[in-house]
């Protein structure tokens, strides 16, 4: 079975991905709270996610904040999901692309991504849409966005885990090392970009549940089996490093 590490969600495991994207949002919880805290969420008017695959973050601002919130996704069967999943305050789901935002110009106060640049094949032309619907004083902010060319996985193994996930990565068009570029994507774009990175070493003692979503993860996108029972990736003495990249632009 391969479902496939994509934004291009199958039907058939969004479920599966629901849990998953739960479970990002649980890793990058403090990131994200510490980020909100600096975007002032509470006097923000209104509120976009962009590529909010079920729902996940967005559904937690509408939770957090009385501003008016809209998730956008391209996926239908995502924000199907997003629409069972959510409360009866709920956002306002809308279909559409990054590259053709459906708001007018200079409409918002702000717009949020979480685990999304990376399958962004034109990110100017992403940004060029932010800017032209965020208001002046606006902010663009990625929450957290992985640089999967920088994970380290202590010990080692064969094949390496780190170019597994590139690999597959890069096969369904991702770029595994946006998380940081995107300070620099946002200044080229015409922002006052500021950005910075968490990227502690986390070991099986510390988080056993992050290495048996690590392990259930890696076994359904095919990572061979037997090497990964050979090598106990969830017993005591393993740790893993996987840097994560955050970046506000702000329009002048």
């Amino acid at each position: 079975m391969d479902i496939g590490l994509s934004r291009n969600l199958n039907p058939q495991y969004l479920a599966w991905w629901h849990q998953r994207y739960a479970r990002q949002a649980e890793w990058t919880r403090a990131l994200r709270f510490h980020l909100y805290r600096r975007l002032e969420i509470a006097r923000r008017k209104n509120i976009l996610e962009i590529g909010c695959g079920t729902g996940v973050i967005t559904g937690e601002l509408a939770g957090r904040t009385d501003s008016t919130i809209f998730g956008l996704d391209n996926n239908a069967a995502a924000l199907r999901l997003a629409r069972i999943k959510g409360s009866n305050k709920g956002p306002i789901w809308i279909a559409g692309k990054a590259e053709k935002l459906p708001f007018g110009d200079e409409s918002l106060d702000l717009i949020i991504t979480h685990y999304f640049w990376l399958w962004v094949g034109h990110p100017d032309i992403v940004c060029n849409e932010c800017r032209r619907v965020l208001k002046k004083g606006g902010k663009l902010a990625a929450l957290a966005e992985p640089d999967y060319s920088a994970r380290q996985d202590l010990p080692g193994c064969q094949p390496s885990i780190k170019e597994f996930l590139i690999n597959d990565l890069t096969k369904k068009g991702a770029d595994p090392a946006m998380g940081k570029k995107l300070e620099s994507i946002f200044a080229t774009a015409g922002f006052k970009a500021t950005g910075g990175s968490v990227g502690d070493k986390t070991t099986f003692e510390q988080n056993p549940e992050l290495f048996r979503q690590e392990w259930e993860l890696l076994h359904k996108l095919g990572y061979p089996r037997q090497v990964l029972e050979s090598t106990e990736i969830m017993t005591v003495g393993r740790g893993m490093i996987m840097p994560v990249h955050w970046a506000i632009g702000r329009k002048m």
